[in-house]
């Protein structure tokens, strides 16, 4: 793009006419914050928080080559000499409009859906909407905090950490893939708002508990569940492998944000019974055994809660649980999370969760005497896959076993250092072992 065409992108710029005249004919490939990503035909956007900690950024850009500097009239670094310099109201809106027109504008290439909201819901939504948007055919892209999904293949990644370039960067990527949609979470610990202008959405939505107008659950189960969506067009029976009201309401609401998208509700029904799990929350294991098996990232009294009243609903037997403290836990929130395992379950084997072995042995026992009085019976076992195992092994027919903690953090920490882990890896080695080879390796 050329100078006299970004000018325009920018609300109440002010610069140099007859620099502007003058400035040469050629065209501008990318935007930057950071003079170590300056160049020729680069804009430099100065930041007012970065300048007042880096004051001679643009001046490093500006010998690196960077042809435009553009900036706040407040900017307490000032203008270098010798370069065209735009000013603006709000530098940081000015980054995220460049950014997206140097791109191409990818959100105008894409049906962009913003999830805010409560970080467990938010999830849950994001997920079953990309999901069922998968199931229906059309390539979607999902990102979540911990996650870029795109079709089968999915790698972690720090959304957080993205601004406004870097998320044009890979919507545009996205789009050059083929994606057609992409379900973006939008918050703490996803993508933040900071990094937004310049991203064009087709709908915004909060991911709410309650919030599945129209959707009655009828069935319950550990391999599914049944439901009746009064959506559009009439009423429609859903079949869908989503275990759990939790997940099922995050089906509703799915179904409410793909409808009033346009999406046809026969081609929703049909997604509904395609859509696969959401990954950590309450994700089944399944290898043929008789009772339910569900990785889920619970790691808070709220959330294991949560997920040990939908494990409730799924069986006709107890409810098993393996849990521990994790780090950052103060002695209330282990006490609380402590009791929601002893009241949900009926047995619990208290394991670690990335604590050190010394700072372990104290809080699994304060952790198992709260369980305890709450009637649960409670093993403590500091190695996670025999505690899976012993879990598991002690299931019987009409149980549900979840494994909460790790569904949404697949590291574990051993003394200094971290290695990957996956509940559900461990928990169909343990099944293997047990016998149980009949289910999805």
């Amino acid at each position: 793009m050329m100078l006299h065409e970004i000018i325009p992108l920018l609300p109440g710029a002010r610069f140099d006419a007859e620099r502007l005249r003058r400035f040469p004919a050629r065209d501008l490939v990318g935007v930057a914050v950071d003079s170590r990503r300056s160049g020729p035909g680069t804009v430099f956007v100065s930041l007012p928080d970065r300048a007042r900690t880096h004051p001679f950024e643009a001046r490093a850009a500006r010998e690196r080559g960077a042809s435009v500097v553009v900036r706040e009239r407040t900017d307490p670094a000032g203008a270098p000499p010798g370069v065209m310099c735009i000013e603006v109201d709000d530098a940081g809106r000015a980054f995220g409009l460049l950014a997206s027109a140097l791109h191409g504008h990818p959100s105008r290439r894409l049906t962009v859906i913003g999830m805010a909201g409560e970080p467990r819901w938010r999830e849950r939504v994001a997920g079953v909407v990309a999901g069922m948007l998968e199931a229906a055919g059309e390539g979607v892209a999902w990102m979540s905090g911990r996650w870029l999904v795109r079709g089968e293949r999915r790698r972690p990644w720090e959304a957080w950490g993205l601004d406004a370039g870097g998320l044009q960067r890979e919507l545009d990527q996205m789009a050059m893939d083929g994606a057609r949609a992409c379900v973006m979470e939008i918050g703490a610990g996803a993508v933040d708002a900071g990094a937004l202008h310049g991203v064009e959405f087709r709908m915004v939505r909060d991911g709410r508990r309650g919030g599945a107008p129209g959707l009655v659950v009828e069935r319950l189960t550990s391999r599914g569940s049944k439901a009746r969506w009064e959506g559009m067009g009439g009423g429609r029976t859903l079949l869908t492998a989503l275990a759990g009201r939790s997940q099922v309401e995050a089906l509703g609401q799915a179904l409410s944000i793909l409808s009033e998208l346009g999406h046809e509700p026969s081609r929703l029904a049909a997604a509904a019974a395609a859509v696969p799990a959401v990954p950590g929350w309450m994700e089944p294991v399944q290898m043929g055994q008789r009772f339910g098996v569900f990785v889920d990232g619970a790691d808070c009294a709220d959330g294991l809660g949560e997920a040990l009243a939908d494990a409730r609903e799924l069986g006709h037997g107890r409810t098993l649980v393996v849990t521990g403290p994790r780090p950052g836990l103060d002695a209330a929130a282990l006490g609380a999370m402590a009791r929601a395992a002893g009241r949900g379950s009926d047995a619990a084997w208290v394991t670690t969760d990335d604590l050190p072995e010394g700072e372990w042995e104290e809080a699994s026992a304060g952790f198992a005497s709260w369980a305890a009085a709450e009637g649960c019976r409670v093993t403590c076992e500091r190695d996670r896959h025999r505690a899976l195992a012993r879990a598991l092994g002690a299931a019987r027919p009409g149980d549900v076993v979840v494994l909460a903690g790790k569904g949404r953090r697949p590291v574990q920490a051993k003394g200094m250092a971290r290695m990957p882990w996956d509940d559900g890896v461990h928990a169909r080695a343990a099944l293997a072992s047990l016998g149980h080879v009949g289910g999805t390796l």
